[in-house]
């Protein structure tokens, strides 16, 4: 792709993976996977797949890849898939490894984030809270700093947001996620006016492959989402 290349991002925290992004040349990522040391249990693969090997596999673990929606069905996912694949193929030559384990995400799975809105509202909603349920779309994802903004520290008052939290997967804020966050807010042009943690959500929301946010603030998030990678939807529930 023209003015275009894969280039190394940062590792997120504990340095565990590396990311490498496409970008247009204007510092514009439109594409990115990530890579990371991984073992599987050889009692996982048939028998065939497993003669000779020891209980424990060394092998490596695509994490993310995703490709922004304008470029797709013009054959760059392959590329972007096969530039992986090179890289996964280069390091196993030089420090060994048998499997490449892909963390897929099915298209038609249901994804829900919430930031501090979505997360009072159905703590204080249950019947909304058993249809998602009943829909498939629960567990919801929330990253941790929403809980600065939805908790006020009095166990009492929070009560209703901590019982919903503990069904919640509650991820924390890498430094790769915060990057990508940081890079939305810019690319709406207001940054002053846009809330860091509502970057991170729609970020979040992105890197898991494309979710829907629950959320009141729609316009801000709508605004955030409209630079995403893959497909981010603003609800209000």
């Amino acid at each position: 792709m023209t003015g275009c290349g894969a280039v190394p991002g940062t590792g997120t925290a504990g340095n565990l993976t590396r990311t490498w992004v496409w970008h247009s040349g204007d510092d514009r990522v439109v594409g990115y996977y990530s890579l990371a040391p991984y073992f599987i249990e050889r009692e996982a693969l048939s028998r065939a797949q497993g003669r000779g090997l020891p209980e424990r596999i060394p092998c490596y673990l695509l994490a993310r890849l995703a490709l922004d929606r304008s470029l797709r069905s013009q054959g760059l996912g392959s590329q972007l898939l096969a530039s992986a694949l090179l890289r996964v193929a280069g390091g196993g030559s030089e420090l060994g490894g048998r499997f490449v384990v892909v963390d897929a995400i099915e298209e038609d799975a249901a994804s829900l984030v919430l930031d501090s809105h979505g997360l009072t509202m159905l703590a204080g909603n249950r019947a909304r809270l058993e249809e998602l349920r009943r829909r498939g779309e629960w567990p919801a994802i929330v990253p941790s700093v929403v809980l600065a903004e939805a908790l006020t520290g009095d166990h009492r008052r929070d009560f209703p947001e901590n019982r919903l939290l503990r069904t919640c997967d509650v991820r924390p804020v890498e430094e790769q996620l915060a990057r990508i966050a940081a890079r939305l807010r810019s690319r709406v042009g207001a940054r002053r006016l846009l809330s860091a943690v509502d970057a991170i959500v729609v970020a979040l929301a992105d890197e898991v492959g494309g979710a829907t946010v629950l959320s009141s603030d729609q316009n801000d998030l709508g605004a955030l989402a409209r630079h995403t990678t893959n497909q981010v939807k603003v609800g209000s529930g």
